[in-house]
């Protein structure tokens, strides 16, 4: 009798905590192949392949089609060799690729293009200088380094390095534990070797406080490893992920964290710990107090996807495809 009563009170607890999550839905128009998105109270600005599609914010709501679409693949001015970051900055938008970052006015007018001699796309701006990472070679070892960029690119300082995640004649591993950010003069990054903390470090790359997470590893066993093997047979093309598979070790946990987003003074951790199908998010200020613990809706196809989404104003922002009507939608809930 007790055990049916607890049973009864554990899925009473999961649907209240589904059903307490309102989701507003917006359909998003012109855009395929979608990769990144940023918001403020103005502008969404969407990197779908190579091209940057910008929405104006017409009330409370985002148009659902581009009022401006600029960038393609190539190598000439305003043109993409990879896939385009763009970060709204306080006037501005900026965009990184590789070997160039440029930066537009809110309109979508380019105000300067900038050459870079990195060799990463993905680039963020700290208070006139710049933050990115970089892969070096000691030995027979690769690492990966997080480095803050003088304003020309000329000079870098590295603030966290750790072996890589593909080593040469080894297996790699199966996740990677991959982010950095910046708001104002402040760069926040996850410790790339799995470790349970994030770092929040100035301009000038020095270390000025560690985040500790109070959070546990979620094992990884056989089943979650099959599920990610039927996945990938099912949404492939070809068969490239039996090549991927085979070049990859099964880990004994599943990383600490799986995605992390800064919002103003807020810094968002979401984990691979679930719940009724939603993710765990963990909130912490700048002086790294937990000031929230919930549960959001992020939506993965399988364990190794990578959400589109983005948080602003303790709001979750992400965009998701309906295969069957081959459309995009942006989901809208409060954290």
């Amino acid at each position: 009798m007790l055990k049916k009563f607890l049973i009864i009170l554990v899925l009473m607890f999961t649907f209240n905590l589904s059903a307490k999550i309102k989701i507003q839905k917006l359909i998003i128009k012109d855009v395929f192949k979608p990769h990144t998105i940023t918001i403020n109270d103005k502008i969404m600005v969407i990197a779908d392949n190579y091209t940057l599609k910008l929405f104006k914010k017409d009330g409370d709501k985002f148009n659902s089609t581009p009022f401006k679409t600029f960038g393609k693949r190539g190598e000439g001015p305003q043109e993409f060799k990879e896939f385009p970051f763009p970060q709204i900055l306080k006037d501005e938008i900026m965009v990184s690729s590789l070997g160039k970052v440029l930066f537009y006015n809110f309109k979508g007018n380019l105000i300067k293009e900038q050459k870079t001699n990195i060799r990463t796309p993905l680039v963020k701006y700290l208070d006139g200088k710049f933050v990115s990472n970089s892969i070096s070679r000691k030995d027979k070892t690769l690492f990966i380094s997080y480095n803050v960029y003088s304003s020309d690119f000329t000079n870098n300082k590295s603030f966290h390095e750790s072996e890589w995640c593909i080593q040469p004649g080894k297996k790699r591993t199966l996740f990677e534990t991959y982010f950095f950010d910046t708001y104002q003069d402040k760069a926040i990054f996850a410790y790339y070797n799995d470790e349970p903390k994030i770092g929040i470090v100035d301009k000038n790359a020095k270390i000025i406080r560690n985040i500790i997470l109070k959070t546990n590893r979620q094992v990884f066993n056989s089943k979650d490893m099959k599920n990610i093997i039927n996945s990938l047979k099912n949404n492939s093309a070809d068969t490239s992920y039996l090549e991927f598979i085979k070049k990859t070790r099964q880990p004994k946990y599943f990383p600490y964290i799986r995605y992390c987003k800064v919002d103003k003074d807020k810094i968002y951790v979401f984990t691979y710990k679930k719940k009724n199908n939603l993710t765990q998010c963990l909130v912490y200020n700048f002086k790294g107090k937990e000031i929230k613990r919930c549960f959001v809706p992020i939506k993965e196809t399988t364990l190794l996807d990578k959400a589109i989404f983005t948080v602003y104003n303790n709001t979750l922002f992400q965009l998701i495809e309906d295969i069957d009507k081959e459309e995009w939608f942006l989901h809208i809930s409060k954290i």
